[in-house]
């Protein structure tokens, strides 16, 4: 895209405004494109479920959050994404074999960083984090057993919240006031 464009910066690309049709037709220039998210493919028919090597827990890497992927015709499905703090880096996802197996981090499953200048690196690694159940992450806990298995900590101010799980709520934080605030759920 820079070379076509003729810039050496990727903030000089014309894509401010419409990101996704832009990359899309920038791409659909230079590869075989069978499908793409703006005609069609479906993140929920990608595949789910990428596991990690060594560890029991799936990637968080979920391909419904990826904004512009497109499929080409070796069956190799990309995805393209603006970082969210700085518009000129990007992240490429490529799996090599869509949804045929191994479905895994760093056998089939690739995360690159685009910065500014066009250096690429692969940032893979990322792909492989883990969240944990913590009382700064409670998204991440799943069960009413990881709430609770935080147990009591202190706070800025000194005082001693206790987790506490309800239904309805998920994982809240309390003191011996009662509910002091809420911070998240767990789901």
């Amino acid at each position: 895209m820079m070379a076509k464009d003729q810039v050496f910066d990727i903030s000089q690309l014309p894509f401010t405004n419409d990101f996704d049709e832009y990359v899309a037709q920038a791409h659909k220039d230079v590869f075989k494109i069978l499908s793409d998210t703006n005609s069609g493919l479906d993140a929920e028919t990608l595949p789910k479920d990428y596991t990690i090597e060594d560890n029991d827990s799936p990637s968080q890497f979920n391909w419904e959050d990826v904004p512009y992927i497109f499929q080409t015709a070796d069956g190799t499905l990309f995805g393209v994404e603006q970082d969210t703090e700085n518009s000129n880096i990007f992240y490429v996802f490529a799996d090599l074999n869509a949804n045929a197996g191994p479905n895994e981090v760093k056998k089939d499953l690739y995360k690159f960083r685009l910065s500014s200048n066009a250096a690429i690196v692969d940032v893979s690694d990322e792909l492989a984090e883990i969240a944990t159940c913590s009382v700064d992450n409670l998204d991440a806990c799943k069960t009413r057993e990881e709430c609770y298995a935080l147990g009591s900590y202190k706070n800025e101010s000194g005082a001693c919240p206790y987790m506490n799980w309800t239904d309805a709520a998920g994982c809240r934080i309390h003191n011996d006031h009662g509910l002091e605030w809420y911070v998240g759920y767990c789901r």
